[in-house]
């Protein structure tokens, strides 16, 4: 009946992103290009989003949840444990890992204007179906939203489910549960 999304906070990879989208790239080195994304930790700035979200989800809403799932990326891990929410037991779920980004997914933004010139090109024509090399498309991720969907209704039918994931996770659900073309 009822679906929370909460997305993960800062992580070493949204501060590396965010300076890299400003010009500097130097983030983009030594032990951060070793490990794959799904091993960057939320920042001093996530823990406190998290912290700050708990606290607003305890005070305005009601946290008496049917189940707790989480994506098994540890930056969504970690904000859930931090949100603090009563009673909870997340579960991690594969399906809600972050969009496969193939080989965008360490490459600073001089390196994707640099080396992806054509996919960039496409990327802005063809967003909802353009996929990075190597990497999965929105419209892929909107059908892992389906099977999640379609397992927590069969599972949870007029129960209250919250998951912490990812930004473009929120934008599949976005597109299934809003009905939203590729064109808007």
């Amino acid at each position: 009946e009822e679906i929370v999304l909460v997305r993960h906070g800062e992580s070493e990879g949204n501060l590396a992103f965010n300076r890299s989208v400003a010009g500097d790239h130097s983030l983009y080195a030594d032990e951060f290009l070793e490990r794959h994304s799904s091993f960057w930790r939320l920042t001093d700035q996530g823990r406190a989003q998290a912290l700050t979200t708990g606290e607003w989800m305890r005070r305005h809403m009601d946290v008496d949840f049917d189940s707790f799932f989480s994506s098994e990326y540890l930056r969504a891990l970690e904000t859930a444990a931090l949100l603090k929410l009563p009673d909870a037991r997340w579960k991690p779920e594969v399906m809600l890992r972050e969009r496969d980004w193939g080989e965008y997914d360490l490459a600073s933004q001089l390196e994707r204007r640099v080396a992806f010139k054509r996919y960039e090109a496409r990327r802005r024509r063809e967003s909802l179906f353009w996929a990075p090399p190597g990497g999965e498309s929105l419209a892929q991720v909107v059908q892992r939203v389906d099977s999640v969907l379609l397992f927590g209704n069969r599972r949870w039918s007029g129960g209250r489910v919250i998951f912490t994931c990812h930004g473009e996770l929120m934008w599949a659900f976005r597109l299934r549960l809003e009905r939203l073309t590729q064109l808007r």
